[in-house]
């Protein structure tokens, strides 16, 4: 049975989104995955193992096409089953070592960047498959701007017998309480249905700088996909982003950072094989 990421993790996912496009990145195993890559010339041992050994890890496939910015195809040593599975497990912050495998494989083909009310959205990196999409996004806020995510309460439990607390912490997400959610439009505004869902990792090296990274997941692959669409179809599509939020806790949300930010997810991508 599918679970949504949003039973496991709440600052993950809002159940409330519909932008035509439903949900997602733990890598704690990454060396693992890769070197079980090497040996998978062999009926693999386990279902990742299959998932992963479709495209030897140290073959590249170079796919050239009419559209700009659309590079090559690999499976980047498994790195597709990587994120899915950390996507719907209960990890918060992907490792700095598969963050890097991302905008490794996905740099040089991302969309232009774009800046808002200050605030400039750099796209680091773009890859794609049918039913998949990951945009990693850095988000240079004003200077001044605090982006320290604050501690908003704490969740009081019996732990051996004693009342302890536990203090939680917000999470960044971008999309309100109030309807300003992400939105995936086709170049004449027609929404594109894409049965699939949004999700999200956030990595603050520095909190107390003025910039995050973001990657951003869009995932059909629970959903059959309508006939003709497909996030690697070549096809322009605009996904806009309206703010920075904290969501709390208790999911209350306090906005950030606003604007509008637009990136043609349809025409830059790198293409990777799950």
């Amino acid at each position: 049975m599918e679970k949504r990421i949003s039973d496991l993790l709440n600052s993950s996912l809002d159940p409330d989104i519909n932008i035509g496009v439903q949900e997602v990145a733990s890598t704690n195993r990454i060396k693992e995955l890769t070197m079980s890559k090497v040996a998978a010339t062999k009926p693999a041992r386990a279902r990742n193992a299959m998932r992963t050994a479709l495209i030897p890890a140290l073959t590249i496939i170079m796919l050239f096409f009419a559209l700009t910015g659309v590079a090559y195809a690999s499976d980047a040593f498994g790195l597709r089953t990587m994120l899915k599975e950390f996507f719907a497990g209960s990890e918060t912050e992907l490792s700095k070592d598969v963050l890097e495998e991302i905008i490794r494989v996905g740099n040089g083909v991302a969309p232009p960047a774009a800046t808002s009310n200050g605030t400039t959205v750099t796209p680091m990196s773009a890859i794609a498959g049918e039913d998949f999409y990951y945009l990693t996004i850095q988000i240079d806020a004003p200077e001044g701007t605090d982006l320290v995510r604050p501690r908003d309460m704490y969740q009081v439990h019996l732990q051996n017998g004693q009342v302890s607390e536990e203090e939680l912490l917000s999470y960044y997400q971008i999309w309100g309480g109030s309807g300003e959610h992400p939105e995936l439009l086709y170049a004449d505004g027609s929404p594109v249905q894409l049965n699939a869902g949004i999700s999200v990792s956030f990595q603050d090296d520095d909190p107390s700088d003025n910039s995050i990274v973001v990657v951003i997941e869009l995932d059909a692959s629970a959903n059959p996909l309508p006939h003709g669409v497909a996030f690697n179809d070549g096809v322009a599509k605009f996904l806009t982003i309206h703010g920075l939020w904290f969501q709390s806790p208790d999911k209350n949300y306090t906005k950030i950072l606003d604007g509008e930010w637009t990136f043609d997810i349809g025409t830059y991508f790198a293409v990777v094989a799950e």
